[in-house]
């Protein structure tokens, strides 16, 4: 796992970032609040100066979004299918 000396809250926050991509990689920002965290992954290596994710960043990526398959994000008793008896 990639460790990083930075906050849980700006794990999240970056880790959101990084999710916004076009398919090539590109990482667009919406705000100047993004901005700011966009240099800061930057500074990390996550981002390259041309503002493409980098090998180290889609890690960081996977390892804070991403859940193994078969994990559920809802809390609770999970919906029963229609038509399920």
């Amino acid at each position: 796992m990639i460790r990083i000396d930075m906050t849980s809250f700006e794990e999240v926050a970056i880790a959101n970032l990084l999710g916004h991509r076009f398919g090539d990689g590109l990482i667009y920002v919406r705000s100047r609040d993004e901005r700011r965290l966009l240099k800061r992954a930057m500074r990390l290596g996550f981002v390259d100066e041309g503002g493409y994710l980098t090998a180290l960043g889609k890690r960081f990526w996977q390892q804070r979004i991403h859940r193994p398959q078969g994990i559920s994000r809802m809390q609770g008793p999970q919906p029963v299918p229609v038509g399920y008896n």
